[in-house]
């Protein structure tokens, strides 16, 4: 492996570099995003996509192929979602005194550097190319103990922060082995609210191998700027104070990216999409309309949202079954379908039988699925069929409005009452609108032997969700007065 010892700098710059004279003349301007994966070039880098140096020397133009061994011991995916510098070409800055920039038009959004690069172990201490780029938000090398140096800014007030080095001592990059770095720079978060042109702050967090970096001398969360109170001691965050804080910040966005000194480069990536974010799968929910009813709508959403269908029965059928992607489902108004976390299709289905009445009563089929599912399916036999041992068959537990399910829910006479001298009769019901019934008729006579006697007082409409009937009834002109409450489908 040929590597040149002088250490690789990377520097992430807020201004154009030709601001500082010892440094590359950059004439050139990319729109972000960006993106360089260092293939097609047929001549020096130099002068294209954006990449502009002090020298036309760079072997090759800067360009060669990597049959040299490499050392990846990140797995995880890369910047270009590509197969890295194992296989493609590189950007190689194989001597020492070498600088290559590429400029951005300024970007105001938060911004992601991501990137994959070689470097080996160098000299401690402030580099001077640091100290020449004063617009230099932050900068990144690896010292001679195999540790990656960063350059932020401290202190404890916005107006005194300098420019500092930390090492991240937790952190060994081994000689010539490939890092995946990325930078995210902070330039919209809601924190920098000091206008342009004064003290304000950036903030940015580093990623070594898709891992954020937290260290003693970050801070938990990005302080408020304006008004401007002391930043406190850092506590052991991931998010750093950009360099060279006390340079005025007019226009302080990000322009510029350099490379200087000897190392490799892969897949360089400048975007405002966190290349950490799993871009969302998308899934489609296609619904099946079948005769009997209507399913809606067909949708495509994010694996992260969820999606909701409807179901609705034409007159005359019932929703007997949903299924939803191959699963057999019970019926049900709507479903809503949680997101299965990965590109797919769900296809949607129901089955919408007639709603035939069954057994003596003529029951409707829907309402013996409903309330009958946990016995026999043949609902024309279970529909006169006394299950709860009420004494009413299911199909009387349907006319009378009651669950038959419970023995001790039936319909009868639980009081009565005299209101000035009218008397007034209460009866449970748990009626459901869903299925229309005729009201309840109230019959009273003076002789409950004769079945002929009796005669109809009144009537009261079925209301849902009323767990108790009270009726006023004529007011009586005879001693006694008996009472029943009747009810039909008719």
């Amino acid at each position: 492996m040929l590597m040149k010892s002088l250490r690789l700098i990377i520097i992430i710059s807020a201004a154009c570099l030709i601001t500082s004279p010892a440094l590359a003349n950059v004439t050139n301007s990319v729109l972000g995003p960006y993106q360089e994966d260092f293939s097609g070039y047929t001549g020096s880098i130099i002068g294209t996509n954006g990449w502009y140096g002090n020298t036309n020397s760079l072997e090759n133009g800067g360009i060669r192929a990597t049959t040299l061994s490499t050392n990846i011991n990140y797995t995880g995916e890369l910047p270009l979602g590509g197969t890295g510098p194992t296989t493609s070409d590189v950007l190689d800055l194989e001597a020492g005194n070498n600088l290559l920039t590429n400029a951005f038009t300024h970007v105001t959004n938060n911004t992601y550097i991501d990137m994959m690069v070689m470097m080996n172990p160098a000299a401690d201490g402030m580099p001077s190319i640091v100290t020449n780029v004063a617009t230099a938000q932050s900068a990144i090398y690896l010292n001679a103990s195999s540790n990656l140096v960063l350059l932020h800014s401290s202190g404890t007030t916005y107006n005194t922060v300098t420019n500092n080095l930390t090492v991240l001592d937790d952190i060994v990059v081994a000689n010539s082995e490939w890092i995946r770095l990325t930078f995210e720079m902070a330039y919209t978060n809601s924190a920098y609210v000091a206008p342009l042109g004064t003290f304000g702050q950036i903030w940015f967090q580093l990623y070594v191998n898709g891992t954020l970096v937290t260290n003693a001398n970050a801070y938990s969360a990005i302080r408020p700027a304006v008004p401007s109170p002391p930043l406190g001691a850092a506590d052991g965050g991931s998010w750093w104070i950009a360099g060279n804080r006390a340079v005025n910040y007019n226009n302080r966005r990000l322009d510029s990216i350099l490379f200087s000194g000897a190392g490799l480069f892969d897949d360089i990536v400048a975007t405002e999409v966190s290349p950490f974010a799993v871009a969302p799968a998308v899934y489609t929910v296609s619904v099946v309309n079948v005769t009997g009813g209507m399913i809606w709508p067909t949708q495509t959403n994010s694996a992260s949202s969820s999606s909701t269908v409807y179901f609705q029965a034409s007159n005359g059928f019932y929703i007997a079954s949903i299924t939803i992607g191959g699963t057999v489902m019970g019926p049900a108004t709507n479903y809503t379908i949680s997101a299965p976390g990965g590109a797919t299709n769900i296809s949607v289905t129901a089955s919408f039988p007639v709603n035939t009445p069954v057994g003596s009563n003529n029951v409707p089929t829907e309402w013996m699925q409903k309330e009958q599912g946990i016995y026999s399916t043949n609902y024309t036999e279970e529909a006169d069929v006394d299950h709860d041992g009420d004494g009413y068959t299911t199909g009387e537990e349907f006319l009378m409005s009651s669950d038959p399910h419970n023995s001790n829910d039936f319909l009868k006479i639980t009081s009565v009452i005299f209101s000035n001298g009218v008397p007034q009769i209460s009866w449970p019901s748990d009626y459901d609108a869903n299925y229309p019934l005729p009201p309840y008729r109230i019959d009273r006579t003076t002789n409950i032997a004769d079945s002929a006697s009796w005669v109809i007082d009144s009537t009261l409409a079925r209301t849902p969700g009323v767990a108790t009937n009270e009726a006023s009834l004529s007011a009586p002109t005879d001693k006694y007065y008996y009472y029943r409450v009747v009810a039909t489908n008719n």
